[in-house]
């Protein structure tokens, strides 16, 4: 007769439980927790070229995309939408917004014109100093200006060729701050990305393994249906003269540059090299990744860029004559500086990032493709629907709050730290008694198997 399912074994039972103990204690290995999906890193962006978290300054000479500003925006004589004004329009509105600022226009920092062309819209989140006049002086209907106190006539101001409802600048904006958490975590994810681009001397071939001579010239070699990955040391990419692409990254050959500037505190001043061999099209599977920088800084005799900045923790100036040819993400953008007398320089052109990518670590695809507008509650987790969490119950340890701006706050001590998921720490004579109870639980299911097969072999009453 066919043997009837057997219940698992004690001994199956012992072992599992034991492991499960070890496994708690940290004394096996647990599968990480890696990103298995594709994902475009700027996606979420709604068509913008440009998104910062916090503030921006264009007083450089133009952008061709949209730009989306999460806090306040100073400008001098600028072009914003010179090519296209983006893809997203806002409920209700006949046209694109092609400047977004959710904080306020600083008309007391800016100066001279800044103009939103190709019929773009205005969002501006807190406008209560701003004029926004729709009519002309004798009112006669004309294109919408949002200037400061002074007036339409007067600078600074920003300048549409279109006209805008007076009551559509100031509504309906997206949260642009709240896209940042999935940048780091992607950002993080990419970093995590083990290289496989090997840099060759340009003229014979061989690697060039670094670090680089100062003014070296290096050949990056790419293969076709994969993710290349070039991990390099910003004291090593500063460096180099000459950055030559025997291969074309494409859609199915996209590059990921992970910058590490761990050498350099975070914060990196790069004189751009020469990018030779590519151009817009091709730019647009290039993303250079600056995981762990606070600040990159595009010196004056920068050469331009050929990829996307990718830098969601981090103060991103432009100072260059030359373009950046793909989005910038960053923690605060500054396209030119008054300040230091550099305005006119330099354009982004609309090479928006075209390509997915796979992290390799923690992180990956969880921004929101359709963030909400500027102070609404974010989602609780669950989505709509979920149950309010439930009180806390004695024991369970405190919850670790993050402070404004993403940034962690302040580090629990171990005890926390180990009693954060409701249990105590784990202390020595603890972890002695729960390893010998595992010991005891295997010890006690390889009796119980034993003492069964005697059963089942022993002799028949």
């Amino acid at each position: 007769m066919p043997r009837s399912p057997q219940a698992p074994s004690l001994l199956l039972r012992g072992t599992c439980a034991s492991a499960s103990a070890l496994l708690a204690l940290g004394l096996l290995p647990a599968a990480p927790a890696l990103a298995e999906t594709a994902v475009n890193p700027v996606s979420g962006n709604q068509g913008f070229l440009v998104v910062t978290e916090g503030d921006a300054v264009l007083a450089g000479n133009e952008s061709e995309g949209a730009i989306a500003v999460g806090g306040d925006l100073v400008f001098g004589d600028y072009n914003v939408a010179a090519h296209t004004p983006g893809s997203h329009t806002a409920e209700g509105d006949e046209h694109p917004t092609a400047l977004l600022v959710n904080g306020r226009v600083d008309f007391g920092a800016s100066e001279g014109d800044l103009k939103v062309l190709q019929d773009g819209y205005v969002k501006v989140g807190a406008a209560a100093d701003a004029d926004i006049s729709t009519t002309d002086h004798n009112g006669a209907q004309v294109n919408t200006v949002v200037a400061g106190p002074g007036g339409r006539e007067t600078t600074p101001r920003v300048s549409l060729t279109v006209r805008q409802p007076r009551e559509s600048v100031t509504g309906g904006a997206l949260d642009v701050a709240g896209l940042f958490p999935a940048y780091r975590e992607r950002s993080a994810g990419l970093a995590a990305c083990e290289g496989g681009v090997v840099p060759l001397r340009t003229g014979d071939g061989s690697e060039a393994l670094p670090p680089f001579e100062q003014g070296a010239n290096v050949t990056l070699p790419l293969a076709r249906g994969t993710q290349n990955v070039w991990n390099v040391a910003a004291e090593d990419l500063a460096a180099l003269e000459v950055i030559t692409f025997g291969d074309a990254p494409g859609p199915d050959a996209p590059l990921l540059v992970n910058v590490d500037t761990s050498g350099v505190g975070g914060r990196f001043e790069w004189r751009t090299p020469n990018m030779a061999g590519i151009g817009l099209e091709q730019a647009r599977y290039v993303l250079f990744n600056f995981g762990d920088a606070t600040a990159v800084t595009f010196t004056p005799d920068s050469r331009t860029v050929e990829g996307t900045v990718f830098a969601p923790d981090a103060k991103v100036r432009w100072l260059s004559p030359g373009n950046i040819e793909g989005n910038v993400i960053a923690a605060s953008f500054e396209h030119g500086s008054p300040s230091e007398g550099v305005v006119g320089n330099g354009e982004l052109h609309n090479g928006d990032f075209s390509a997915e990518l796979t992290p390799c670590g923690p992180g990956g695809d969880g921004a929101p493709e359709e963030p909400g507008e500027p102070g609404e509650p974010e989602p609780t987790p669950g989505g709509e629907g979920s149950e309010a969490p439930e009180e806390e119950q004695p024991g369970e340890g405190p919850v670790t709050e993050e402070t404004p701006g993403g940034e962690p706050s302040a580090s629990p001590s171990p005890e926390q730290a180990a009693g954060s998921d409701g249990g105590l720490a784990v202390t020595g004579a603890s972890l002695w008694g729960l390893v010998g109870a595992a010991v005891v639980a295997i010890g006690a299911g390889v009796a119980a198997f034993v003492f069964t097969r005697r059963r089942r072999t022993g002799p028949s009453a």
